[in-house]
């Protein structure tokens, strides 16, 4: 894989809400180096150097190359897996087919009478 052939990733990337290129550079063991950005902190945090944009990048690379080996070192027990997501994803349909009940019953479908209606019409 060309991305492992790599030192660290570099993501320049805003608003994201949930960016799968740097969870693959990741779990290619690269640190990564990501701007304080939609959910970039909350994937990339402890992983890597974080930077506010344009003015600050050229520093978060200058302390990569200073720290590399710690962050080298971190990203090997980088946890957004794919096994850790199906894990999460079979879990949360379990919880939900268990609470079924309740959470059908907390529902209401008729606050919304037109909403309710127009879903049910079969438009052709």
């Amino acid at each position: 894989m060309e991305l492992a052939k790599n030192h660290a990733y570099l993501t320049a990337s805003m608003n994201e809400p949930g960016p799968m290129h740097p969870v693959e550079a990741a779990l290619c063991g690269l640190p990564l180096i990501y701007r304080s950005s939609g959910s970039l902190p909350e994937y990339c945090n402890g992983y890597g150097i974080e930077y506010n944009g344009p003015d600050d990048v050229e520093a978060a690379i200058d302390r990569m190359l200073v720290e590399y080996e710690i962050w080298s070192d971190a990203v090997k027990n980088y946890p957004n897996t794919a096994d850790r997501m199906g894990q999460g994803y079979v879990k949360m349909f379990e919880e939900l087919l268990v609470n079924r009940t309740e959470i059908v019953r907390r529902r209401h479908v008729w606050r919304e009478p037109l909403t309710v209606l127009l879903n049910h019409l079969s438009v052709r």
